[in-house]
């Protein structure tokens, strides 16, 4: 893995942690009048923090799952557009050099023509 995609895994942690963090923060946080967590609290948080990782777990293993067809489904149609591509650049190359063979057959006929009226 490059640098960058490190940072970039390392970056979508951190938002899901925060993202945790906050949602069972005031979830279940409710008084700010010690310095420690009541019990009540203590347990909301663990309920809540074990539901958002497992949550996590079971979008991240369905996205494995459907990350390799999608990714084929992708390369299938890119394969497609290149080929569409591919035939139109074909049929364009095919008309051009059909207007230009009736361009070169009709310089030919207009020099023949003018051959057999200058020998007249």
């Amino acid at each position: 893995m490059d640098v960058e995609s490190n940072v970039r895994q390392f970056k979508d942690f951190l938002f899901l942690y925060n993202s945790i963090s906050e949602k069972c923060f005031n979830l279940c946080v409710t008084g700010f009048n010690k310095r420690d967590l009541e019990h009540e609290e203590t347990s909301c948080v663990d309920r809540c923090v074990g539901k958002q990782v497992n949550v996590n777990h079971k979008v991240m293993s369905v996205y494995a799952e459907l990350q390799p067809v999608y990714l084929q489904k992708r390369l299938d149609e890119m394969n497609r557009q290149a080929e569409a591509q591919m035939q139109a650049q074909i049929q364009q190359e095919q008309q051009q050099q059909v207007q230009q063979d009736s361009q070169q057959q009709i310089q030919q006929d207009s020099q023949q023509q003018v051959q057999q009226d200058s020998q007249q």
